[in-house]
């Protein structure tokens, strides 16, 4: 069974919600390795001080029991502590009492570069803010839960790519360009940009230094135990 994932959730609403189908029965996760992909997303570039507000952990609704999954869709929740100040904003249901907050004002400018007008003229939304809230890079945070999840699975399939070059640095190129490429792997008889499969992690493990050695032989003997000081003995009958 394929691995599928859906996602679901608003930049500034109470959550992010990731639901991961096609997991095998039996496979440990551990809750600190999930934490640990979100701190180091937390880490990369970025404009917004999002990054540096928001504390991410990951939270489990189904599909895990005593931290091995049961086989029946898996469902990680990331939530968005900046919420609090967009809670009339955001508010899932009609809100009571007075507008207060971050995001009580429509926003009528699309975004150039994000999909918020592709939004509005998919939804027929009037408020830009109804397609930016998902157009949102705060969104990829629930992708990389899940995608520690799928590393989990990778590493107990044990998928690995050997790289041996000349120099550590050229080996190193070429397991990085591996890995894009291989991570965006086409499934066959697929069409369209979302016929791609994850089969490898991007992780890249350092290996010691390896050494050939060619030995060439001048002289012709019957025996190569003879250019050699060898000692024979033999124990019992």
């Amino acid at each position: 069974m394929a691995l599928r994932l859906v996602t679901a959730g608003e930049s500034h609403g109470p959550a992010l919600a990731a639901i991961v189908t096609g997991l095998p029965a039996g496979l440990r996760l551990e809750k600190a390795a999930i934490d640990a992909d979100l701190r180091r997303r937390q880490q990369g570039y970025g404009r917004s001080p999002r990054q540096q507000l928001e504390s991410d952990e990951v939270e489990v609704l189904s599909g895990l029991r005593h931290g091995v999954t049961l086989g029946t869709p898996l469902t990680l929740v990331v939530r968005n502590r900046d919420h609090a100040n967009w809670t009339w904003g955001m508010s899932p249901w009609p809100p009571e009492g007075e507008p207060s907050g971050k995001g009580v004002k429509p926003v009528t400018l699309p975004r150039p570069g994000h999909a918020d007008l592709a939004g509005l003229l998919k939804y027929g939304h009037d408020d830009v803010r109804n397609a930016l809230e998902r157009a949102s890079a705060r969104h990829t945070a629930v992708h990389v839960a899940a995608g520690a999840v799928a590393k989990t699975l990778l590493a107990e399939l044990g998928i690995v790519v050997e790289v041996t070059c000349q120099d550590a640095r050229l080996a190193e190129t070429i397991c990085h360009i591996a890995a894009k490429n291989l991570f965006y792997a086409r499934l066959p008889d697929v069409k369209g940009t979302a016929g791609t499969a994850a089969i490898m992690s991007d992780e890249v493990l350092h290996a010691r230094p390896a050494y050939e050695w060619t030995l060439n032989h001048v002289i012709e003997v019957a025996d190569p135990r003879e250019l050699f000081r060898t000692k024979l003995e033999t124990i019992g009958a």
